[in-house]
């Protein structure tokens, strides 16, 4: 709401209650963020300052409410409130947990058709430097610098794109809605740490084709 209204800490917003004609105006003390609940949050006693009245709606208790009140429309229970959150996370923990799945599927997919490219068009090439007397696992070595390379570019590019996307995407699916794409140091690690692990089973992979290569048979590809 404060990106929309385009205001800020000490600003003065005027608004009125929904359901009353007076207008009113506030200082805005602070600026808090939540990814679903949108408007202004404002103490009893401003309210009272303001000449507004400040009237209960629902009741949020860790003990058990058997009357009926007036006004009161709902009542919130502090342990049904951490069940459904408790369920909620274990929901969105296997979610999350698919998506690395997949990604770490999307990733071996990826890495090892640009290692089996770089294989054959460098076959004749790998085929010339056994003749010349390098060893296979100098060549395996050879084979993982050149991924080592495609990954640090892709990364670079990779993480500031790929937050943008996000951003723009979140940024657009409701003003009811406020996320904040974060992206930690952390993540970054550990999402290279897989990159990495899964490039080095696809030069381990390559290394025994490299070991079995026919110098013969490669030096005569394009001939």
């Amino acid at each position: 709401m404060a990106d929309l209204l385009g205001v800020g800490i000490g600003d003065i917003v005027r608004f009125h209650i929904m359901g009353s004609d007076k207008w009113v105006s506030a200082k805005i003390d602070k600026i808090y963020g939540h990814p679903s609940l949108q408007g202004i949050i404002i103490s009893p006693e401003k309210l009272d300052d303001l000449g507004l009245n400040f009237t209960t709606t629902s009741i949020l208790t860790s003990k058990h409410v058997d009357e009926d009140y007036n006004g009161i429309k709902s009542v919130f229970y502090h342990q049904d409130m951490i069940d459904s959150s408790r369920e909620l996370n274990q929901s969105l923990w296997v979610m999350i947990f698919d998506l690395i799945g997949f990604a770490i599927i999307l990733a071996l997919i990826v890495l090892y058709n640009l290692g089996l490219l770089s294989f054959l068009e460098m076959e004749r090439d790998i085929g010339t430097l056994k003749v010349l007397g390098f060893s296979s696992a100098s060549l395996t070595k050879l084979l993982l610098t050149q991924s080592l390379a495609f990954i640090i570019i892709g990364g670079l590019l990779g993480i500031p794109i790929g937050y943008r996307v996000l951003e723009t995407v979140w940024s657009s699916s409701s003003e009811q809605f406020y996320m904040v794409p974060s992206i930690s140091l952390m993540n970054v690690c550990f999402t290279f740490l897989i990159i990495l692990a899964v490039s080095i089973l696809i030069n381990i992979y390559f290394s025994f084709k490299i070991r079995k290569l026919d110098m013969v048979d490669a030096l005569k590809i394009l001939e």
